[in-house]
This record gives C-alpha cells, sequence and structure tokens, in this order.
C-alpha cells in the first residue's frame, strides 16, 4: 500500500487552529474593534469622485503561479530566517471542470489518498485549486489522489498543472456575489502614502461599482497597527453601501508603530475569520496593503501561515500590495500569501524600477491593476477572455538576486 504521513501544513508553533473552524482567542480586549459602516434604511447615493489632479501610483505584479520556474528560483535561493517556508516545491494546480467543460467554481474539495483525507479548500472562480502534496506530508511515491466535491469523486494524477472533470450540476447565474475587503497598515512608517494609498482604494471601489453588468458587490475594511498603539486591528464588516464605506476609508489615518514589524498576522486571522464573508457560490477577493513584514517572534497566537490556510479554506484569495520600505522578508512572506491563495504579488514601482525580484515586469497605474485583480474573478466565473496585459516595462532584482541581503530587520 502507498504511503503518506499524516496531513500537517501548518507549524507547531502560532495561532490555535481547528480543521473545522478557527479557535482563535476572540475575547474582547482594547487590542481590537469590530466596527459597522452607519446603514439606517436605504443607502445613500454614491457619487462617483472625478479624477484627481494628483499623479497616480504606479506598479507592477507577478503572478508567482504562472512564473513557476522563476518562483522556485526565488523560493529556494531565500536566505530562510523567521519566515515560514512551507515547501511548495511540488505543488500542483488542479482545475476542475464539469462534462460541459465549464469551470466548477467556489467548490469545498476534499482530497485524499490511501482513503485518508490530507487537503481541503475551496476552488477559485476559475475552478482552481492548489496543492501542495509535499507540505502536507504525503510521501513521494504516492502519485494518485482522490477529489471530492458535493459527494462527486473524481481521481488524478501528481503533476504541475492538471485538469480534472467532475460530474456535479452546477445551477446558472443571473447575478454574481464579490466580496472585496482591504486589510491595510495605518502605521508611521505608511504616512508618506497613506493619502495616495486611500485614493487609490477609493478609485478602485468606485469603479468596481461601475462593473456592467454589475455584480452585487460588498466592502469591507481591516486596518492594523501594531501591539502597543492607539488599536491594533479595526475592523469595518462588509457592507454593499458604497458610500458608507467611502466614509470610513476617508477617516483612517496613518500613526503609531515604531519598531519594523508590524501585527500583520493578527490582522489577517481577524480579516479571514472575523469578517462576514459570503459563503457558498461568492467571489472573495482580500487586498493586503503594507510595508511592513510581519511579528514572527510574538507568542501572541496569531500565524500568518495560518490565515493563509484558512483562506484557501474558505476561497479567499489574497492579493497583496507591497508599499515602499517593504523589505525581503516582508516581499518573501507576501508573494507567499498570494502564491498559496492564487493570487498575485503588486508592488509600487517609481520611476520604472521595484526593489523586488521580480525582474522584467510590466508596469500600470495601480488602480488598474487592483481592478483588473477582481474584474478577472468576474471574467474567469463568466468564462470570458481576460483583459488584455499592461503595456509599459519596468525591472526589478533578479529572483535569486540575494547578494544584499536586506532583511536584516528580523
Amino acid at each position: 500500500m502507498k504511503r503518506f504521513r499524516a496531513a500537517i501544513l501548518l507549524l507547531a508553533s502560532g495561532c490555535a487552529y481547528e480543521q473545522g473552524g478557527s479557535s482563535y482567542d476572540m475575547r474582547e480586549t482594547r487590542s481590537s474593534s469590530f466596527l459597522r459602516p452607519e446603514s439606517p434604511g436605504a443607502p445613500a447615493p454614491v457619487v462617483v469622485p472625478a479624477p484627481s489632479s494628483a499623479p497616480r501610483l504606479r506598479a507592477g505584479e507577478t503572478d508567482d503561479n504562472a512564473k513557476f520556474a522563476d518562483y522556485l528560483r526565488y523560493f529556494k535561493a531565500y536566505p530562510e530566517r523567521n519566515v515560514r517556508k512551507i515547501d511548495i516545491t511540488d505543488r500542483t494546480i488542479v482545475t476542475f471542470v464539469d462534462r460541459d467543460g465549464r469551470p466548477v467554481s467556489n467548490a469545498a474539495v476534499r482530497i485524499s489518498c490511501g482513503g485518508e483525507r490530507v487537503y481541503r479548500g475551496t476552488t477559485t472562480a476559475g475552478g482552481q485549486l492548489m496543492f501542495p502534496p509535499r507540505a502536507v506530508g504525503v510521501d513521494e511515491d504516492v502519485r494518485r489522489f482522490t477529489a471530492e466535491i458535493d459527494g462527486r469523486r473524481a481521481t488524478f494524477e501528481r503533476g504541475d498543472e492538471v485538469e480534472v472533470t467532475i460530474d456535479v450540476p452546477q445551477a446558472e447565474r443571473d447575478e454574481i456575489d464579490v466580496d472585496v475587503a482591504f486589510c491595510l497598515d495605518t502605521t508611521g512608517s505608511m504616512g508618506d502614502e497613506i493619502d495616495a494609498i486611500k485614493r487609490t482604494l477609493r478609485d478602485v471601489a468606485s469603479r468596481l461599482d461601475g462593473l456592467h453588468p454589475r455584480p452585487r458587490l460588498r466592502y469591507g475594511l481591516l486596518i492594523y497597527r501594531d501591539h502597543g498603539d492607539e488599536y491594533v486591528t479595526r475592523a469595518t464588516d462588509f457592507t454593499k453601501d458604497l458610500g458608507a464605506f467611502l466614509r470610513v476609508l476617508d477617516r483612517v489615518r496613518a500613526d503609531g508603530g515604531g519598531d519594523y514589524e508590524e501585527a500583520v498576522s493578527e490582522a489577517l486571522c481577524r480579516a479571514v475569520d472575523d469578517l462576514s464573508w459570503r459563503p457558498g457560490d461568492a467571489i472573495r477577493v482580500l487586498f493586503l496593503v503594507g510595508d511592513a513584514p510581519p511579528h514572527t517572534d510574538y507568542q501572541d497566537g496569531f500565524d500568518y501561515s495560518h490565515a493563509m490556510r484558512r483562506a484557501l479554506e474558505k476561497g479567499i484569495k489574497i492579493f497583496t500590495l507591497a508599499a515602499s520600505g517593504l523589505n525581503d522578508k516582508g516581499e518573501f512572506i507576501w508573494r507567499q500569501l498570494a502564491q498559496f491563495t492564487l493570487g498575485k504579488f503588486i508592488y509600487i514601482s517609481y520611476s520604472g524600477a521595484s526593489p523586488h525580484h521580480v525582474g522584467e515586469y510590466k508596469e500600470n497605474n495601480l488602480d488598474d491593476l487592483m481592478v483588473r485583480a477582481v474584474k478577472g474573478e468576474v471574467e474567469s466565473l463568466r468564462a470570458v477572455r481576460p483583459s488584455p496585459r499592461p503595456r509599459e516595462g519596468g525591472r526589478g532584482r533578479e529572483p535569486d538576486d540575494f547578494r544584499e541581503y536586506r532583511g536584516q530587520r528580523d
């Protein structure tokens, strides 16, 4: 019989976690608060802001699953220090389609081998799931797996990218539900960029509201700082009232911080498990925006690697946005979060250059890239050909260029 070890993706240290759900300690403390945007009666009419005269932020993006060979060079070259270097070197991208070739979207998947479950997750709008056998303890000689969706089963072989046809009935969609949340660093180091980023997020939310045909959008916000600040995390739950969301966003200010690392892990855990993400057939996108990596020396019960595992289980795709100042440790974690959940790593660039290990890249306006990220999910659900790629070029460091390691502040 083929051998496999227990499926343990998460490290022993870090936040408490149970397979069936979260066991984070959610007791009320002054370090966290939960807000709801005002929503009495009908939503107030939204006035889409006129284009600002301020220059728009420029950025690049990297899809580390589409350029997986480059990502492996980067992953293997990174000096392993104070990060959760989960082994994804043999990851398989499994695309589930029905008998008509349509993507099986937002479906809960259980993967087993030898009769025991080793993995679970939720497919993306395009029917994809990232499955890393080695990371969950499956032996190298185990080649065949069984996937189960709604009681239907299909087998697939270990490989880079595989397509699995599974006979699952799918209802026709009259409308598409989309939840978009922003997890935003509001420490003092973000002070030089916070207004530009807020302006970008405002433009993104307004432009998404204008998509045609318009999905049923909801917007959420979680802002974070660090322990010892006025707050550690502060959440505004999802609302379909764009005007209320924009008013909350307008009140955000940068302050606090002090040391370099921030409470990113707690923020991610709370964004994934505290916000009321719609279950079932909905698109769920989380943008993480910050300029500093998480503390990996805290014993506060939170771990960013657990948050990304929970995001994959719930079908939340994470797009990470690196503000200026994010060091090598932060880049590794930002890219890890995006790669694991099949999102993209987005980075602000200046004068066509980036300090990150991305080689040549296409530069565009940041708001265009963020809108395209959500629009791409909607198009995947509608099986529409994706939008054209950005045009202008930029340059970053090579994927394996760690001759000057900038992650000393651990």
